[in-house]
């Protein structure tokens, strides 16, 4: 997805008709313009508009629901993170591959370090956090959080990296096999899966 400053994120396809995740970070109010591959293959681009956006200064979720008028390839399915664990195996894929050359983009795995609880704010919005320890580059922001079997867990929005994390970097450093980045953290955002349905049934009415 590529905003008006020439920036560039991640978008997950939620459903055929058109409604995909991201992080409320990476949207901005105009031209921003959704770039991806159709059900018959074909590389296209439309406008996005925004039908709910998270405000993370307000204590509410980086996250962002938005719509463009076309026919995604292929929606990722959501996964049960209420039988998710510290330890289980998760991966990511993003923009970042795709603009480096990786012809099917920029994948990388890792593990779940922490679930929070359910989280709501003032508008309504539930949420839960997951942090784990996936590599995360520039422009994966609004990507997917996936299990093994492909269903997704939440969108990628932040990573936090401390003072051992950046030594490491640095220096070339790694971990251990459990832990092979210290001092890093990335963090997921995962919808109640009811509530954003809600939002899309919302939507659709209002549509017709």
């Amino acid at each position: 997805m590529k905003g008006k400053q020439g920036s560039i994120s991640s978008a997950v396809p939620l459903t055929r008709d058109g409604y995909f995740l991201t992080a409320s970070h990476c949207v901005e109010k105009s031209r921003m313009t959704l770039v991806l591959a159709t059900r018959d293959r074909k590389m296209t681009k439309r406008p996005v508009r925004v039908v709910w956006r998270g405000d993370p200064d307000e204590r509410g979720p980086d996250l962002a629901l938005i719509h463009a008028d076309l026919d995604p390839l292929l929606p990722f399915y959501p996964a049960d993170v209420t039988q998710l664990s510290p330890g289980d195996e998760v991966a990511i894929t993003g923009w970042s591959g795709l603009s480096a050359g990786t012809p099917n983009g920029g994948t990388a795995a890792g593990r779940v370090l922490s679930i929070s609880g359910l989280k709501q704010d003032r508008t309504g919005a539930r949420w839960r956090v997951i942090r784990h320890d996936v590599p995360l580059n520039s422009g994966d922001s609004g990507g997917p959080l996936f299990t093994p079997d492909g269903r997704c867990l939440g969108i990628n929005a932040r990573v936090e990296v401390g003072p051992r994390g950046l030594l490491g970097t640095k220096w070339g450093m790694a971990g251990s096999p459990e832990r092979p980045l210290p001092g890093y953290v990335g963090e997921a955002v995962a919808p109640e899966p009811e509530w954003l349905r809600s939002l899309i049934v919302e939507d659709r009415k209002a549509k017709h």
